[in-house]
């Protein structure tokens, strides 16, 4: 992981961390990224798909160090 510079590296740290947790994720939506301190603070909606035609909307909000680029909190 390296340094998270704007809201682009961050966003494509989230999408890399979600994908690996989620693994049947098939979409990712950010609807509010700023950054706090040495802090970025990500809002989103990530779709699941439960069963063959059925699709779950969950919200979340991720903390991602701007120094290691890591994911430091998470909360749906």
């Amino acid at each position: 992981m390296s340094k998270v510079k704007d809201y682009k590296d961050a966003e494509r740290e989230a999408r890399k961390w979600i994908a690996d947790k989620y693994p049947k994720a098939k979409d990712i939506s950010f609807t509010k990224i700023w950054k706090e301190g040495d802090v970025w603070i990500i809002d989103g909606e990530l779709e699941i798909k439960t069963g063959f035609f059925a699709i779950a909307k969950k919200p979340f909000k991720l903390q991602l160090s701007s120094e290691t680029g890591e994911i430091i909190g998470y909360s749906k």
